[in-house]
């Protein structure tokens, strides 16, 4: 969340300071009945007019305003076309007064405050012409402005902050939305499309529910992985598509040697995952070498040189018992594969397995 914060903040400071800066000035003015044109008695009656009539103090602030005057303020300043970039002026009648505000607005601030006093003579000058009984008397002049009234740094810099803060949260919540999004998407996908196995994710669930409740109910339940390969030789041959078509077909294989409540995984590219629940050592191991003997007795199709050849299988089995030295799925899992690690030592493969018992011992197995 600090990173999007630091970079609006940056980004926000490095644009505003490459805006132009604008100032602003303004000169108030008082419209009021011309005192040596009127009686004592009718000067009231004239200011109350004044009050009353908003359309002559419209009038005058839609006459400071107009481009008649602004034109002759430049006129006046004799300006360059480079000093009338960005030069305005507007003006309005503050509420309830009869006071006229003319404000001027550019980038030089001396020339703003000209700019100002400018138009505000040239509206006395033509209101002076235009009504015989009133008049604009100057309030309050202009002057230098000290700051840009745009554009606002630290106004910006505050905007920058409540945005950036905005995008640090949204960015958390929706990376959680993701992550989670993900979590269900990988969850619901749990068969292997290519082979019809379930996935290794899938899998890896499983064993955690199974070590949930081997715990409570002190039940054994066995891990296998099973490599499948060729002859040395072969290997160095089979291209990974050919390879790959023939894990493909291995699935049904298995099947038959399987009880429902097995799970069987695609667990590495040429490695498959089986979980056998509520099965000892005994049942898991006898399982295992018949399996191994019917991959044995497997003959590929021509995939190498249009010859047929024996697939071999390198074998890790794990049988557990809840325990308090084994407490996680992954180091369950670090056995079953450092088991099929010592397996895979010859061309033919091998079974290698190990027994966790409840007691925390470990004994290491290798079958012929």
């Amino acid at each position: 969340m600090i990173v999007p914060l630091l970079i609006t903040v940056l980004l926000t400071y490095v644009l505003t300071s490459r805006i132009t800066k604008i100032y602003e000035t303004s000169s108030t003015y008082v419209i009021r009945p011309r005192s040596e044109l009127i009686l004592d008695d009718e000067f009231v009656k004239a200011l109350d007019t004044v009050s009353r009539r908003i359309e002559i103090n419209t009038t005058f602030a839609e006459v400071a305003k107009s481009d008649l005057i602004k034109d002759a303020a430049i006129a006046q300043l004799d300006l360059s076309k480079e000093e009338r970039q960005k030069l305005s002026a507007s003006a309005s009648v503050l509420a309830g007064t009869n006071i006229l505000e003319i404000s001027a607005q550019g980038k030089d601030p001396e020339l703003v405050r000209d700019f100002a006093v400018a138009v505000g003579v040239e509206t006395v000058n033509y209101v002076s012409s235009l009504y015989d009984v009133f008049e604009l008397e100057p309030l309050d002049h202009a002057t230098v402005p000290e700051q840009p009234s745009s554009p606002n740094m630290l106004v910006n810099l505050l905007f920058a902050v409540i945005i950036g803060v905005a995008i640090g949260v949204g960015l958390v919540y929706g990376s959680r939305y993701l992550n989670r999004h993900q979590e269900d998407h990988e969850g619901i996908n749990i068969i292997d499309l290519e082979t019809g196995a379930y996935t290794k994710a899938y899998f890896n669930k499983r064993v955690h529910q199974e070590m949930s409740r081997a715990s409570q109910r002190s039940t054994p339940f066995s891990i296998s992985l099973i490599k499948l390969k060729l002859d040395d030789w072969a290997m160095e041959e089979v291209t990974q598509p050919e390879w790959e078509n023939e894990m493909k077909s291995l699935k049904p294989f298995f099947d038959p040697y399987l009880r429902d409540e097995d799970i069987l995984a695609r667990y590495e590219f040429d490695t498959f995952s089986i979980l056998l629940p509520n099965s000892g050592e005994e049942s898991a191991l006898k399982l295992m070498k018949n399996l191994r003997m019917e991959i044995s007795s497997m003959k590929t199709e021509s995939i190498v040189n249009n010859q047929s050849l024996t697939l071999h299988g390198a074998i890790g089995l794990v049988t557990y018992v809840s325990n308090k030295m084994v407490t996680s799925e992954n180091e369950l899992l670090g056995f079953v594969n450092f088991a099929l690690k010592n397996a895979d030592t010859s061309s033919t493969g091998g079974i290698t397995r190990y027994v966790i018992s409840s007691d925390g011992s470990i004994n290491e197995i290798q079958e012929p």
